[in-house]
């Protein structure tokens, strides 16, 4: 079967091939999650794409057969590039030490207690929304990371586009939406 129809059907909702990769896209609470089958989809379409010629061979009657088994692969096995790509990075703790470390409090005058205690409702708060934007298909995981590598880890889009091999712009244009979104709900609260 071709790999572009694959993947096509892939996205058609209901189709067996859909259902098969829904039926691995769980959250933590064992929920279906929109997002973990992107991030799943995403990975799927990069390895059958890789491999085209090998999906290909497979015969049409037994490719969802070997499509479950490339997502329960990636679920279960932590060697797997979606464990490494997806998985492993949603769970590295990318938020960065509190505020309260910055100034000793031996040191600091009222306003400067008052600001960082500001600071962290701020930092809180745009964690809170990018969480909420991630979770209700607002941003990709893309935009996540792109937001939070250029923001807390302070790398240049130089840096981060020759880190991941992708073009500095669509970096710079992700980090931009990411931002004018937050601006936007922060704006409200």
């Amino acid at each position: 079967m071709d790999v572009d129809k694959i993947l096509i059907t892939i996205m058609e909702d209901g189709s067996r091939m859909n259902n098969t990769v829904k039926r691995y896209s769980k959250n933590e609470w064992n929920n279906f999650s929109e997002s973990v089958f992107r991030s799943l989809v995403s990975e799927i379409s990069i390895d059958y794409l890789n491999r085209r010629e090998r999906i290909e061979r497979i015969p049409d009657k037994e490719v969802v057969y070997y499509l479950a088994a490339t997502c329960l692969n990636m679920v279960v096995s932590s060697t797997s590039k979606y464990h490494k790509n997806v998985r492993e990075t949603i769970n590295t703790n990318k938020r960065q030490e509190p505020i309260w470390g910055i100034i000793p409090e031996e040191d600091s005058s009222e306003e400067d207690i008052q600001l960082k205690v500001e600071l962290e409702k701020d930092l809180t708060s745009v964690y809170t929304i990018i969480d909420w934007l991630y979770d209700n298909n607002h941003i990709t995981f893309f935009d996540k990371e792109m937001f939070l590598e250029y923001h807390l880890e302070n790398k240049s889009y130089r840096q981060m586009g020759m880190r991941y091999n992708i073009c500095i712009r669509q970096i710079n244009l992700s980090v931009m939406d990411v931002t004018k979104k937050i601006k936007k709900i922060y704006g409200t609260r």
